[in-house]
């Protein structure tokens, strides 16, 4: 699944490469040299960000937004960012995953890549990052997936968001304050609230396509008001602003 993080105007440069691969979903690059702000939007993941601006340059661990807001990304020119797919990040982040859920932390608190992130800043293209990093970044080879969490994800977004949580829940044979707790240390965030980040990162696709009338039916959404809300509160805008204003992305 490609994970939309950003509602960004057009004018703003962005680029993404999406790999297959169990730990990372995308590496983007975004060019804002008027330092126009970046909306950020509920994606149920974890992003390393390197950010330079002029001769200042900086390191965040980045969790999942709650609901969409104004990103500090936007205070810097250029970005070259790092998207684990959910619950697959390292051991030290799991470890204060309360602290980094919507929240930016210096990744100095977690560990220490002042180095790549020099070398980061002279790399020319995206590409060229991408493979620097996969070919340093240390930490991944320590990365493991949790069993309960991963079965939950993969039965999420097989139905978009739109499942019975309970009955999901009580598949794992668990109790349902331990699943909650275990997928919060990985994902950061409750079943019930990841079920709801991709139902509505769903619903930009489908809005996006221009069929919004049949997001109730497919998405299990009360009424138009109940879905107009709940994705205003999710990406800061209305479907209809979103579809008409074209300098405005989602990605």
């Amino acid at each position: 699944m490609n994970h939309k993080s950003f509602c960004l105007k057009r004018n703003i440069g962005y680029r993404e490469v999406i790999v297959d691969s169990k730990i990372f979903n995308k590496f983007y690059e975004i060019y804002n040299p008027k330092l126009q702000d970046i909306i950020s939007v509920p994606d149920g993941c974890v992003d390393i960000e390197f950010l330079w601006k002029g001769d200042a340059a900086g390191v965040y661990v980045c969790g999942s937004t709650l609901s969409g807001r104004i990103s500090g990304i936007g205070m810097y020119d250029r970005c070259f960012g790092v998207r684990f797919n959910p619950g697959t990040i390292p051991e030290c982040f799991k470890k204060r995953m309360s602290q980094i859920v919507n929240n930016r932390c210096d990744l100095k608190e977690f560990m220490n890549l002042e180095e790549m992130l020099q070398i980061l800043s002279k790399k020319q293209t995206l590409e060229d990052k991408v493979d620097y990093f996969l070919a340093n970044f240390k930490p991944q080879k320590e990365i493991q997936t949790n069993i309960i969490t991963s079965f939950i994800i993969k039965a999420v977004k097989e139905e978009s968001g739109f499942i019975n949580i309970t009955e999901l829940v009580n598949t794992t044979g668990y109790s349902h304050c331990y699943v909650d707790r275990i997928f919060k240390n990985n994902v950061g965030v409750s079943v019930k609230k990841y079920a709801g980040i991709i139902r509505l990162q769903q619903a930009i696709d489908i809005v996006r396509d221009k069929k919004e009338d049949q997001v109730y039916e497919r998405l299990g959404f009360y009424d138009q008001a109940h879905f107009i809300h709940e994705f205003k509160r999710f990406t800061s805008i209305t479907p209809m602003v979103f579809l008409k204003m074209n300098e405005i992305s989602i990605v």
